[in-house]
């Protein structure tokens, strides 16, 4: 159910110059309506044309004069018609009324009698004007907007002009910056090219230097090898003569063990065989079978002689 916007009162297509119509609504609003929003809906076998209402001076009678051009081609192929506001619901509009513009042939005179004989034909040729009006009102004020519209895009263009030579300016600036950052890095990187070369030289000259380094070490760590095993047969024998000298030094102690404890008991005989020389002198006064003190001497000496001599055997 469509809704009611205007109460219609007249809905014709005037026919108003080549290749375009005017699409003529006379009613009262239902209600408010906004007008900037309103748009007349053409129904169309593959789809539909949207027209929004030529520009018109209000009326003091409330009465709503709407004028809409659409393509001649568009309004004889339309197959409805509708009012819309903004997304509201379609006001649904009848077959408009087609007629042509009516032309004046004869002067129009100032007799009461000619005026009211004319009458008819000077109306309809006034509401004829009014429409042309409507549609040359309509173009001047849209030839008016597309001239503001092509000042404002000038303006808009000078000043985009204007912007776009500012950032030329600024972007062959930054080129300018960007060259001399790129002769910069040449350089550096030149720079560090010849840095670059001169450090794999060096490394391969410490290369070389661990490599010979490697070879000494290959070489220290065979004589090490060497020696050690020399070392562990130095070793071995030297526990071999150790083991030896020290089976000959315990041989050697225990026969001085023994030479000691023969030593002693020679002692002992030495010294008992003196008590009993000095005894035998205590008691008689001399040597048996000799009257001679000298010669009783050289026996006894004689005797401690062999005594000493049979120990030095011992």
């Amino acid at each position: 159910m469509s809704t009611r916007l205007i109460d219609l009162q007249e809905f014709e297509h005037v026919e108003a110059v080549p290749g375009k119509a005017l699409l003529r609504i006379v009613g009262r609003p239902a209600k408010p309506l906004d007008l900037a929003a309103l748009v007349l809906v053409v129904q169309l076998g593959g789809g539909e044309h949207r027209a929004s209402p030529l520009p018109a001076p209000a009326s003091p009678t409330g009465v709503l004069r709407l004028g809409f051009t659409v393509p001649a081609a568009v309004a004889d192929g339309a197959s409805g018609y509708s009012l819309v506001v903004g997304d509201g619901e379609p006001f649904e509009l009848p077959t408009p009324v087609k007629r042509q513009t009516a032309r004046i042939t004869a002067p129009l005179t100032h007799s009461p009698a000619a005026a009211g004989l004319a009458a008819p034909e000077t109306d309809q040729a006034l509401a004829d004007l009014s429409d042309r009006l409507h549609i040359e009102t309509g173009r001047r004020l849209s030839a008016e907007k597309a001239a503001a519209a092509s000042s404002a895009a000038r303006s808009a263009s000078a000043e985009r002009v204007e912007m776009i030579e500012a950032e030329l300016v600024k972007m062959r600036d930054e080129l300018r910056t960007a060259q001399a950052t790129i002769e910069l890095g040449n350089t550096q990187a030149s720079q560090a090219r010849t840095e670059a070369e001169a450090a794999e030289t060096a490394l391969a000259r410490r290369d070389a230097e661990i490599d010979l380094l490697r070879a000494t070490l290959a070489e220290r760590t065979a004589e090490l090898s060497e020696r050690t095993v020399e070392g562990d047969a130095a070793h071995t024998q030297w526990e071999q003569i150790t083991a030896e000298l020290t089976g000959e030094i315990e041989m050697a102690r225990a026969e001085s063990a023994q030479f000691q404890r023969a030593a002693a008991d020679l002692e002992l005989v030495l010294v008992d065989t003196r008590l009993e020389l000095e005894t035998l002198q205590m008691i008689y006064g001399q040597p048996s079978g000799s009257t001679d003190p000298d010669e009783l001497r050289r026996a006894l000496n004689a005797a401690a002689a062999e005594i000493e001599r049979l120990r030095a055997a011992q």
